[in-house]
């Protein structure tokens, strides 16, 4: 964690007059590919994570136990 501040710091806070160099590992410095599809499909990405939470709150927080919604392989 924090490989893109301290891509940050270096280039826009004057910080290369004091780091040679800067090695992340892991560092997503050309974003990433859910970023992307936030971005360029909200409206579906919000349907999903509205399904998810009601999911999630049916069978985590179950008022009265209702069957989960994790399918049982019988």
């Amino acid at each position: 964690m924090g490989g893109l501040d301290a891509r940050y710091l270096i280039a826009r806070l004057d910080g290369y007059r004091h780091v040679a160099s800067l090695i992340t590992i892991a560092t997503p410095h050309r974003g990433t590919a859910l970023a992307e599809l936030v971005l360029k499909r909200p409206a579906t990405v919000r349907r999903w994570l509205e399904r998810l939470a009601r999911r999630l709150s049916t069978c985590c927080c179950p008022t009265s136990p209702p069957p989960c919604w994790i399918p049982s392989h019988n």
